[in-house]
């Protein structure tokens, strides 16, 4: 590497530093003077304030995460039988249909026992 890409590089890194180092200081001056203000204000709100946002922070983070894998596992679920169908339309012969059929409960419910058929409204 020549001296002029290292000088560049070198100028990059201090550059992302610099600027990291900035907004975290920025950030951290914004949140305790918010602090400070709202203590000035009402310190029983801010206590209340205080408390009550890192929980609903958790509660948002556990309730996203859980959503994450409901959703992930409906998308596997929805590719399989996807796939069930493509195979199943794209082949010919006797019997496709039942084969479909259960191809689609096992894909559905993991075992073509555990699901039981709709008998409709």
């Amino acid at each position: 590497m020549s001296p002029a890409g290292r000088r560049a590089s070198v100028e990059g890194v201090q550059t992302v530093v610099t600027t990291t180092a900035s907004t975290i200081l920025a950030n951290v001056v914004i949140f305790v003077s918010t602090i400070v203000a709202m203590i000035i204000l009402s310190w029983q709100l801010t206590i209340v304030a205080v408390i009550t946002v890192p929980a609903f922070s958790w509660l948002t983070k556990a309730v996203g995460d859980r959503r994450r894998r409901v959703t992930r596992s409906t998308l596997e679920a929805l590719a399989a039988m996807s796939a069930i169908s493509e195979e199943t339309l794209s082949v010919s012969g006797c019997g496709g249909a039942a084969r479909a059929a259960t191809s689609w409960r096992t894909a559905a419910c993991g075992s073509a026992r555990r699901c039981r058929p709709s008998l409709g409204p």
